[in-house]
């Protein structure tokens, strides 16, 4: 990234953190947002839907830098330890579709066709987000941050945290 490119994403991020926080009570964490893809997706998406026209712009710009610096990251090949065999990522996302079913019921059916349709593990990624915000507004968050742990991915230390776990965290932190 340019030195000019990389200016106006630290400008735009500096930007984000006092209306993020007045807006939606989050507290950024700029060198999360700087290595979690999932983070920083998750923080740009609540940021894109807020009433303040300048949080948008700068969360346009965020997302318009991380886009191709992210899209370098994940092309990259995984380590031959973290990479999933097609039959496993296919058992887990059967089972993020059984227990998607089991939290929310029907509701949750043609999500959990598309989580069992899954061919690549960035996809299956997208769908377990898509399924935790599911589950959270129908069971709410804590039951969206079981059912996170629950189909977390094994190579994954993290747990894929949303933005909600990740503001708990960033305040007793």
């Amino acid at each position: 990234m340019s030195p000019t490119a990389q200016s106006a994403l630290q400008d735009a991020l500096l930007r984000m953190i006092v209306p993020m926080r007045r807006e939606f009570g989050c507290e950024l964490n700029l060198a999360r947002m700087r290595q979690d893809y999932a983070y920083a997706s998750a923080i740009v998406t609540e940021a894109m839907t807020s009433a303040t026209p300048r949080l948008r712009e700068s969360a346009r710009v965020v997302e318009q830098h991380w886009r191709a610096v992210f899209a370098e990251a994940l092309a990259a090949p995984e380590p031959a330890a973290r990479a999933e065999t097609a039959g496993a990522l296919k058992r887990r996302a059967a089972d993020a579709a059984r227990r998607l079913i089991e939290l929310i019921g029907p509701v949750g059916e043609s999500l959990a066709i598309r989580l069992e349709r899954v061919k690549d593990a960035p996809a299956l990624a997208r769908l377990i987000d898509e399924s935790c915000r599911s589950v959270a507004n129908i069971r709410g968050e804590a039951a969206a941050l079981a059912f996170r742990r629950q189909v977390a991915d094994p190579g994954d230390a993290s747990g894929s945290a949303g933005p909600a776990e990740a503001r708990r965290a960033d305040r007793s932190a």
